[in-house]
C-alpha cells in the first residue's frame, strides 16, 4: 500500500527477490513497448532488459512469472477494479494518451501543477510518477487532450456542432499504432510455441 509502505524496488518470482529498475524513466521505455492487446518482441526484449540491466540473466523456466510481476509493478500493486461501463462514463474505448506522443505535454503539465521539472529530477519511483500523473490539473492542455481523445461521440447530451468539434479534434489527436510484419511473425512463433529468434 503507497501510503504505509514504500514502494518496492525488487520483485519476488518463485520466492527470490530480483532487483527491478524503479526511475520513472526506465518504466516509461519499457510502456513503450506495450501493445494493450497483445504481446510482441519489444514487449519481450524489454522485460529481459528491465531484469537484465541489474546483472540478472532470467531463466526461461522463469519469464512468464517474470512478466506478470513486472507488470503488477507497472500497475503499481493495484488489482483490476470493475468499474461502469465506457457508455456510462461518456468515453470511448481510445487510448487516452501515450508517453512517447504526449511527452511534452506531460512534462508541461507537471510543472503546472506541482512545479516539478521532470528534466530536473534525478530519480522519482514509478508510482509516486504514476500516483503524480494521475492526479494532474484538469484545465492543463494535457488533460483537455485526452478529454478530446475519450469523449463518446454517441453520447445524446452532445450538440451537432459539439460532435463535429470533437470529432475533428479526435482525429487530429488520435493515437495510431502499426505493427511490423516481423512482430506479427514474432507473436504468432511465441503462440505456436517455436523459437522465434531461429527462423
Amino acid at each position: 500500500m503507497i501510503l504505509t509502505e514504500k514502494p518496492p524496488v525488487s520483485l519476488s518470482v518463485h520466492g527470490q527477490n530480483y532487483p527491478i529498475l524503479t526511475d520513472f524513466r526506465d518504466v516509461i521505455e519499457y510502456a513503450a513497448h506495450m501493445d494493450p492487446d497483445a504481446g510482441d518482441r519489444e514487449i519481450i526484449l524489454s522485460v529481459y532488459e528491465m531484469y537484465k540491466r541489474n546483472g540478472l540473466i532470467l531463466r526461461t523456466d522463469l519469464f512468464l512469472a517474470a512478466l506478470e510481476r513486472l507488470n503488477w509493478f507497472i500497475a503499481c500493486g493495484e488489482k483490476q477494479k470493475s468499474r461502469p461501463s465506457n457508455s456510462v462514463l461518456g468515453i470511448n474505448r481510445n487510448r487516452p494518451f501515450d508517453f512517447e506522443i504526449d511527452g511534452g505535454l506531460i512534462y508541461s503539465a507537471f510543472v503546472q501543477t506541482y512545479e516539478i521539472d521532470l528534466y530536473e529530477v534525478e530519480y522519482m519511483h514509478w508510482w509516486k510518477f504514476n500516483a503524480l500523473l494521475a492526479d494532474i490539473n484538469k484545465d492543463c492542455r494535457f488533460s483537455k487532450v485526452m478529454e478530446y481523445r475519450t469523449i463518446d461521440l454517441k453520447n445524446k447530451n452532445l450538440s451537432k456542432e459539439q460532435k463535429k468539434l470533437y470529432s475533428a479534434l479526435q482525429g487530429y489527436y488520435k493515437i495510431t499504432e502499426d505493427k511490423s510484419q516481423e512482430e506479427k511473425d514474432f507473436i504468432k512463433a511465441l503462440m505456436e510455441g517455436r523459437d522465434p529468434l531461429k527462423q
